[in-house]
């Protein structure tokens, strides 16, 4: 019985408009102007993930002399060659595989505190829907709980 309420969800990447209007709702959070070529920029950094480009954007902002200058796409374009922005060093990359406690707390809440393959209860682990590796971000939309054994089959399959 317990198998016909079982949720089954299909994630997929953030499309490119989706990343723009987090860009843009972020970079007007920090009551930062832009072009709309940055907002391309930071989509194609970003590699799907809204994470790295929201950083990026906030690491070119603090490298500003004046926080509410306007930001241009050569200014992000400079940025990344100063500091090789394009390859993702291993402590970004455990940055970016951390999921933080609110996430956690709303994905235990979504998925009933039980694994979404089978419905186990024990030795549960949050699980990258899409990995980080491949662009995944750490979103409650990519994130699942899994039991040990579903995470480990679902691990071979990738």
């Amino acid at each position: 019985m317990r198998d016909l309420f079982v949720c089954r969800y299909q994630f997929a990447p953030y499309s490119k408009s989706e990343l723009r209007q987090i860009f843009a709702t972020t970079l007007q959070a920090l009551k930062v102007t832009y072009d709309d070529a940055v907002l391309d920029v930071l989509t194609e950094v970003s590699n799907g993930n809204p994470g790295r480009g929201v950083r990026l954007a906030r690491q070119v902002i603090r490298s500003l002399r004046d926080p509410t200058t306007h930001i241009s796409e050569s200014m992000i374009e400079e940025y990344c060659q100063l500091t090789s922005h394009d390859a993702p060093t291993t402590e970004t990359t455990e940055m970016d595989r951390r999921i933080s406690d609110a996430v956690k707390r709303e994905v235990w809440r979504r998925d009933g505190g039980k694994c979404v393959r089978c419905s186990s209860r024990e030795n549960l682990e949050f699980d990258h829907v899409i990995p980080v590796s491949k662009g995944g971000s750490n979103t409650v939309r990519n994130i699942e709980l899994l039991c040990e054994a579903c995470n480990r089959k679902k691990h071979d399959s990738i």
